[in-house]
């Protein structure tokens, strides 16, 4: 399995695919949601927040509408199930760091390519590479999509 990291490199580029949702070509940023440059994308502050591991947290970035799909497919809908989802998956964890490879966005979509990495409470550790995306309504998430390249990681979660 090859990071998200490896992929992208550390300069930033042009991402042109006619395949994706973005007309034209829009800029690749490299950025964590640490860095200074990136505080100011929804996206990144989604990111940030989620790896201090309060639900509570990030379901204040969520609409009340909205929608959390893994791999395709619609797994909870609205505010309160999808924060009942996060505390089950969070209590299993010790930490969680997200490093973000590569980000795009145009309009109302964020997209991240990330490498994750946590720790469970049993102290076994899992690192994987995953892709967000993010619709926004304003300030507020309305939909999000977590496409993974293994699904293992999260089997606990959705149990």
């Amino acid at each position: 399995m090859v990071p998200a990291k490896a992929l992208y490199g550390a300069s930033p580029r042009v991402f042109a695919n006619p395949a994706t949702p973005f007309a034209p070509a829009t800029r690749l940023l490299r950025a964590t949601p640490f860095a200074p440059a990136a505080r100011f994308l929804p996206a990144a502050r989604f990111l940030e927040v989620l790896c201090t591991l309060d639900a509570d947290a990030v379901t204040d970035l969520l609409s009340p509408d909205a929608l959390l799909s893994i791999g395709g497919d619609v797994c909870f809908a609205g505010k309160t199930k999808i924060n009942r989802a996060l505390k089950r998956g969070i209590s299993s964890l010790m930490w969680l760091q997200c490093e973000p490879a590569a980000t795009w966005s145009q309009d109302s979509v964020h997209v991240i390519d990330a490498d994750l990495t946590c720790e469970h409470v049993d102290g076994s550790r899992a690192a994987f590479p995953a892709t967000v995306i993010l619709r926004f309504r304003g300030r507020l998430i309305t939909d999000i999509r977590l496409f993974l390249y293994d699904p293992a990681p999260l089997a606990g979660f959705l149990s």
